[in-house]
């Protein structure tokens, strides 16, 4: 503690010089007048009192003051090193060290050399943090399955409520949990918040690994009994120039399929396997690849595709406006469809509408079945009521169509799509000359009228959305289009565009739009009949025209919120949760009997094996009634299957879900330095450099420093009854010795 006298002078400084000349002046000026009868020892005697007592006043109006300069003792301040022990941190590309080994001598160095002025405190982290004693550092092997970076620092911030303290994080930057980078900025926040620097050392570079992996295209498919439909999966690969190997399709522990897919650059490899069943439910499926020596993780292997198949067939009504071989072939192409119950109407003259439905045969064959024909004289009426709409699930339109679109239809229509959850196809463009303005609301795009013009189609990078388009599209015979597209709606996917010399070349040809619960497609062109009469020995090009529009009904229907025949649908909102992850499910309830809008649904939840079987409550999960949300904690791994609990259902409301391993922790090595740099500068810390001792004690010092400023004590020398009494004492003395001289 530092102390110092100053003045604070009680009046400015020349009024007190004024003062004390005048007071001095006035005391030689007393001694002078003095009579001479005084003896000399008394006129020293008052003159030297007087000077004192007028030096003490003017000695209090200069007000002196004792300044104390004061700090708080910088104690022992707290620093949290945290140490990744992740499986990424095993990757060896730090010189010839993994970078757990370069962490733990970082955090080595970090605690010898600063123990003396920090209490330096170890933690390990991965997908949790855990305390971790000096002792046991050595031992300690990087094998976490996952990295919750933002989870962790949030922990470690905890254990420091109320502490001076900074943070040091070790690690390569990897942030691999569910929330994604969301954890790490809000870590950061509340570091910033807490006053506690975090300062990070990023260790790693862009390392990769050779892996094969196989994935379904659409984890849960749906398929119609008696219906043989593609099991499809995409083989992808990392790391691995030209290659091959084998896909096998596993089905209760038996192998349905194989196939030898290669690749000669990085693209994925498609992969197709036919499957059929005669029996509703839910079928699952194995799909493996054969691992390569190289690889490292083989958990990614194998994946699972649940099948959903039902016996309610997709009832679609196809409307057209005059008869083309379009309407012919595709009517035909629908009616061998096991999965498929079509009508169709064509206009072939004012008043005379043919109306066709097509009955499967007594084997449950389409193609031994039979078919109706009336004849209509109002075409509208097939439109004309949406409680009449509800029976089908997709709506096909031709050209020329405004026989059937009255006011009043395209009303019951576009609320069809939108409440309802049904689709309408454009099966050869605009459907009608001019649009009205009710049913370009719905449509993906909008058209222009011109000459007609022809093209082929080229499937585009969007085409994996939907999985139904074909491939080989491209090479079959030309399309021909009198209208062109002019927009393409915001919402809408393009799936295929044209190729074509002439000024539509890459337009969009296929388009689909999502329309409340509903979707809407469009298919460009007249011609695609030709399609059906091709011979050719390629295999992607045989049966061309029959899985274009097989593909686009099963697609339509797997895209719904229900399949045909449901009242009630359980769907899992992802196919495939890790470990780590909450699993949820979905009920979606349209007119079911025994599940009201205000309740609240079991869902009963139970592994492969039956042992481990949970129930689970249903709560509204929107404004939307009919929408039911339940999840779970986080599962440990295996195949599962969520229930709705209810008595006296023809068929269960069910579906399924797997429970997988984490793998993004082995598979992408690449260390996040942006993820790492961001954490520090949205703290107020810093990336640690090549003196990481030196910046850590140098910035939390300063930091302290900072928190606790200096703190100065004044105290005025004359506010003491001592000093007081002293000045007063020589005044009166003053007066005494005057008195006896006779001078008072």
């Amino acid at each position: 503690m530092v102390r110092t006298l100053v003045v604070d002078p009680l009046i400015p400084g020349n009024l007190w010089v004024v003062l004390a000349v005048l007071s001095l002046a006035g005391v030689v000026a007393y001694l002078l007048v003095m009579p001479p009868r005084v003896s000399r020892a008394r006129r020293v005697a008052i003159g030297v009192l007087l000077t004192i007592g007028v030096a003490g006043l003017l000695a209090v109006l200069l007000n002196p003051t004792w300044e104390e300069l004061s700090r708080e003792r910088i104690e022992r301040l707290a620093l949290g090193v945290l140490l990744d022990t992740s499986g990424s941190m095993e990757t060896g590309d730090c010189g010839e060290r993994t970078r757990l080994q370069a962490a733990k001598e970082l955090a080595q160095e970090l605690h010898e050399d600063l123990s003396d002025q920090f209490e330096v405190r170890l933690f390990a982290f991965d997908e949790r943090l855990r305390p971790l004693a000096m002792a046991d550092m050595e031992s300690t092997q990087a094998g976490g399955i996952a990295t919750d970076l933002g989870g962790s620092v949030a922990a470690a911030l905890e254990s420091y409520m109320g502490e001076e303290a900074g943070l040091v994080v070790l690690s390569d930057g990897i942030h691999n949990v569910p929330d994604s980078l969301a954890g790490v900025a809000r870590a950061a926040r509340v570091a910033r918040a807490m006053g506690v620097p975090v300062f990070t050392k990023t260790l790693g570079t862009d390392a990769s690994v050779q892996d094969l992996s196989v994935a379904p295209a659409t984890p849960d498919d749906v398929a119609f009994v008696r219906q043989e439909v593609p099991i499809r999966a995409l083989v992808e690969h990392r790391g691995i120039g030209r290659g091959s190997a084998e896909v096998t399709l596993h089905a209760d522990d038996e192998v349905v399929g194989a196939q030898t897919v290669s690749w000669l650059d990085e693209r994925p490899v498609r992969v197709e396997f036919p499957v059929r069943h005669d029996e509703p439910g839910i079928y699952r499926y194995v799909l493996r690849v054969s691992p390569l020596p190289q690889e490292t993780v083989r958990v990614n292997n194998e994946c699972v595709l649940h099948l959903r198949v039902t016996d309610t067939p997709i009832n679609v009504l196809v409307l057209e406006g005059k008869p083309y071989w379009d309407l012919k072939f595709l009517l035909r192409c629908l009616a061998e469809d096991a999965g498929v119950s079509v009508t169709g109407a064509v206009r072939v003259a004012d008043g005379r509408i043919i109306l066709r439905e097509f009955h499967e045969g007594e084997d449950g064959d389409q193609r031994h079945g039979t078919e109706e024909v009336q004849l209509l004289t109002d075409g509208s009426s097939l439109l004309g009521s949406y409680e009449a709409l509800k029976h089908y699930h997709v709506v096909v339109l031709g050209r020329e169509s405004q026989t059937f679109l009255t006011p009043a239809n395209v009303e019951n229509l576009c609320r069809w799509i939108a409440e309802w959850g049904g689709a309408l196809v454009c099966a050869r463009g605009q459907p009608v000359s001019t649009v009205p303005e009710r049913l370009d609301a719905v449509m993906p795009v909008r058209w222009k009228s011109g000459k007609e013009m022809r093209f082929r189609m080229r499937i585009s990078e969007q085409a994996e959305v939907s999985g139904w388009l074909p491939e080989g599209s491209g090479l079959m015979p030309s399309l021909a289009t009198g209208s062109s597209v002019e927009a393409v709606k915001p919402l809408a996917t393009v799936i295929a565009r044209a190729e074509s010399q002439e000024p539509i070349d890459d337009m969009a040809v296929v388009t689909c739009q999502p329309y409340g619960s509903g979707r809407v497609v469009v298919v460009e062109g007249s011609g695609l009949w030709r399609w059906a009469l091709l011979t050719t020995d390629q295999e992607n090009q045989r049966d061309l025209y029959r899985k274009f529009w097989n593909n686009l009904m099963r697609w339509l229907a797997a895209s719904a919120d229900f399949l045909p025949g449901e009242t009630a649908a359980l769907r899992s909102v992802r196919g495939t949760y890790t470990t780590l992850e909450r699993p949820a499910v979905q009920l979606l309830v349209r007119s079911d009997p025994e599940v009201r809008a205000d309740s609240a649904p079991l869902i009963e939840l139970s592994n492969a094996a039956g042992d481990d079987v949970r129930r689970l409550s249903a709560l509204p999960g929107s404004e939307e009634p009919g929408v039911f949300r339940a999840s779970c904690d986080p599962l440990p791994q295996g195949a599962y299957v969520a229930k709705l609990v209810r008595t006296g259902a023809a068929h269960p409301v069910q579906c399924a879900l797997e429970v997988k391993e984490p793998v993004a922790e082995r598979l992408d090595l690449r260390a996040r330095d942006g993820v790492m740099r961001r954490l520090a500068e949205e703290s107020e810390g810093a990336v640690l450099t090549d003196d990481p001792a030196g910046q850590v004690r140098e910035a939390c010092v300063a930091r302290w420093t900072e928190r606790h400023p200096e703190e100065f004590r004044r105290t005025p020398v004359w506010d003491r009854l001592a000093v007081l009494l002293a000045l007063a004492g020589v005044m009166v003395s003053a007066w005494v010795v005057r008195r006896r001289g006779g001078l008072v």
